[in-house]
């Protein structure tokens, strides 16, 4: 009969950088800071610039993961860097037209709408500091 494994053991073969964890820890993150919105008056902007940043600083995140995956996969080391190029200023004309859609809609609440894009930055940072932390115990 197989034996159970305890939660931490669980937890030390889990990929804590990998696109489901970071986007898991980033939409947790959100979570607490709409559930912290109830508490505004301004509380339906907040909320939906928190999930509007969200959901496109998770799009952004995963075409960044494409880009880079299939630039490794490309034999000519000129087109990979043209694809990646290109690539880039797609995500970047994209984070424009989000950021001009916070400070113009009156729906929108721009700083809530930039913490949402940040969410994965900071989702990767917390858990690159727990990845850290968690190979120094060992």
């Amino acid at each position: 009969m197989a034996q159970r494994k305890s939660f931490s053991e669980k937890f030390k073969n889990v990929d804590l950088l990998s696109f489901g964890s970071i986007s898991f820890t980033a939409g947790c993150f959100i979570a607490v800071l709409c559930i912290g919105s109830l508490f505004f008056s301004i509380r339906k902007t907040l909320i939906a610039g928190f999930l509007f940043g969200y959901i496109f600083s998770v799009i952004n995140f995963r075409l960044l993961k494409s880009a880079v995956e299939a630039s490794v996969h490309r034999e000519d080391a000129k087109s990979a860097s043209a694809f990646v190029t290109i690539r880039y200023f797609l995500r970047f004309i994209m984070k424009f037209a989000v950021l001009f859609a916070g400070f113009t809609s009156p729906l929108l609440n721009v700083v809530a709408v930039i913490v949402g894009l940040l969410s994965v930055n900071w989702a990767i940072y917390l858990l690159t500091l727990i990845n850290t932390k968690k190979l120094n115990k060992e």
